[in-house]
């Protein structure tokens, strides 16, 4: 992702929303947002944090979302950007303890083997077998 994109995430991640009756409504990321405003956090490690918030948001549950942005909100102020990306690292598998898992399983479980026979292809005989991952 660009510079540009990231800028614009983190953006949309801080603004202010309203809904469509015009309601005001918090930012996506309330603690992110108030760290950048105060000026404790910077735009780049937003973007990292703001960045593994959204991936792993389907996966983990709402109350774990907010605390690991209040605990990264809090705590990444004056770390370098290789150490908030260690913070972060820890903060998703904690938020995605599957982490990759499901994904490899499922590439795994739609796999096949295809197997040839002959010299030059010619008479060649395929069979295809799944290849089923175990757990």
């Amino acid at each position: 992702m660009g510079d540009a994109n990231r800028l614009v995430a983190v953006g949309k991640a801080i603004a202010s929303r309203q809904t469509l009756t015009g309601e005001p409504l918090p930012a996506r990321h309330p603690h992110i947002a108030e760290a950048i405003h105060a000026g404790r956090l910077g735009q780049p490690a937003a973007a990292i944090i703001v960045g593994m918030l959204d991936r792993v948001a389907l996966r983990a549950g709402a109350d774990a979302l907010e605390l690991a942005e209040r605990t990264l909100a809090q705590r990444a102020p004056g770390l370098t950007l290789d150490q908030v990306r260690k913070l972060v690292t820890f903060a998703e598998a904690w938020l995605d303890q599957d982490g990759v898992a499901p994904a490899e399983h499922d590439r795994r479980g739609n796999a096949t083997c295809t197997s040839r026979s002959g010299m030059d292809s010619s008479s060649s005989t395929e069979s295809s077998r799944s290849l089923k991952a175990r757990r």
